[in-house]
């Protein structure tokens, strides 16, 4: 499994599957993520999600995941794309790792339905998005 914190180049997304293929590992899992806002003051979750952090945060952007999943395919591996939602704090909450992944994704919540819905049509754009980018980069179904 492949998991990236941070937006790396697609030069050290093909490196690590190429390091996993060296040793032996035939089937990866690569899991990115994108952020869902979240205010550290008001303690309220915003309704996007989106690679824009309020707080330095980097995801990994399309072309270098593309990248991981064209290179795992050249050799012949078996791959999976595990996208995921991480919230984007301001890291005050526990001592590890700060911000992202302070306030757990389970926690997301909303005051009124107008949110939540505002909520997941984000979402679905985002994992339609991710779905197509497995499927034009031959991400194997599971």
């Amino acid at each position: 499994m492949l998991v990236s914190r941070s937006d790396h180049p697609a030069a050290d997304w093909e490196a690590a599957v190429g390091s996993l293929y060296a040793n032996n590992v035939r089937a990866v899992t690569i899991c990115t993520y994108r952020l869902n806002e979240y205010d550290d003051a008001t303690e309220t979750f915003g309704t996007g999600i989106g690679t824009n952090s309020a707080h330095g945060y980097g995801c990994p952007g399309d072309d270098d995941i593309a990248a991981a999943l064209d290179r795992a395919k050249a050799l012949g591996m078996t791959v999976t794309l595990c996208p995921m939602v991480e919230v984007d704090s301001e890291g005050s909450r526990i001592n590890y790792p700060k911000g992202i992944g302070d306030v757990w994704r389970g926690e997301i919540s909303f005051a009124e339905q107008a949110q939540v819905n505002a909520w997941f049509v984000s979402y679905a754009s985002y994992i339609l998005g991710m779905a197509q980018l497995a499927h034009q980069h031959g991400a194997d179904a599971r």
